[in-house]
């Protein structure tokens, strides 16, 4: 089966953003949410990159509600 993948900008805490937008050196955190069925995958590695800023890490592995979080 194939698992389902949501993403959300967050603000510089990993908190809900009024606005999910930003500014060019701005700090944000992007969160995945990985599920498969509605249910929270534990245990998966999601990997990330981008031109447009860095990234405290590349990759983080998600947790017991399927998100990982990466600023």
């Amino acid at each position: 089966e194939s698992l389902s993948i949501s993403l959300a900008i967050l603000g510089q805490q990993c908190e809900i953003a009024s606005q999910p937008s930003f500014t060019a050196g701005e700090t944000l955190c992007v969160q995945a949410t990985v599920s498969q069925n509605d249910n929270p995958i534990t245990g998966e590695i999601v990997t990330s990159s981008t031109d447009l800023a860095s990234l405290s890490v590349d990759s983080k592995i998600t947790d017991s509600n399927g998100v990982a979080q990466i600023s």
